[in-house]
């Protein structure tokens, strides 16, 4: 029981689980507050799975590795738990030889 003492109400808001998943080997993950540049978590070296806890009503995703395109995806509705398969595609110009 939670109680104010003006008689307001109290909203509690469980984290949201993203899981992104198909990620390419040396992948980095950023995710931001949508619309901001506010870093909610992020990490780099990552490859297969990333999870990540958000209190946030939508999420911006930008993920990069070598010898792949970079990867963004904006307003992610991040409401409730979400499975995100990442489709990383090969950068024909990095070394190019």
């Amino acid at each position: 029981k939670i109680s104010t003492p003006y008689g307001g109400i109290v909203i509690l808001q469980r984290p949201s689980l993203l899981t992104l998943t198909n990620l390419e080997e040396g992948s980095k993950v950023t995710v931001y507050e949508s619309g901001t540049l506010t870093l909610l978590g992020g990490k780099d070296n990552l490859s297969g799975e990333y999870n990540i806890s958000v209190n946030s009503n939508s999420v911006d995703i930008s993920v990069t590795s070598l010898g792949f395109l970079n990867f963004r995806i904006t307003n992610v509705d991040s409401t409730s738990d979400k499975l995100i398969p990442i489709n990383q595609r090969v950068d024909r110009q990095y070394k190019n030889n």
